[in-house]
């Protein structure tokens, strides 16, 4: 289903709620990297993370990023891929899922050791 322009692009709106600048790396893709504007994270709360059955932690985050700037559609976001944050923070993607209208990409991860 095509959105017209002012939908597909939701997920700037982030930029009014603290977004940053983000670099996607698509792993699998041989480390196609993506930067991706307008990111947008929180960290999980304690029911998400018990709602979760024990595969998220404390510490982990959930990320928001826009679904149209990752152009290649083989390198949508999967678990194993990862995210550097604006302060070089390195993420790993342990669950990703598209909202239901395509516009983004809610991505749980785990900071690198």
């Amino acid at each position: 289903m095509a959105f017209p322009v002012s939908v597909q692009e939701d997920y700037k709106l982030a930029a009014y709620d603290g977004g940053q600048s983000v670099t996607f790396t698509a792993v699998r893709a041989a480390n196609t990297n993506y930067a991706i504007t307008y990111a947008d994270d929180h960290d999980l709360s304690a029911k998400e993370i018990a709602a979760s059955g024990g595969v998220f932690n404390i510490g982990d985050k959930r990320w928001a990023l826009g679904n149209e700037q990752i152009t290649v559609a083989a390198d949508k976001p999967q678990p194993g891929d990862k995210i550097t944050d604006a302060s070089s923070v390195v993420w790993w993607i342990i669950d990703a899922v598209l909202d239901d209208l395509d516009v983004s990409w809610y991505c749980t991860s785990r900071k690198a050791r």
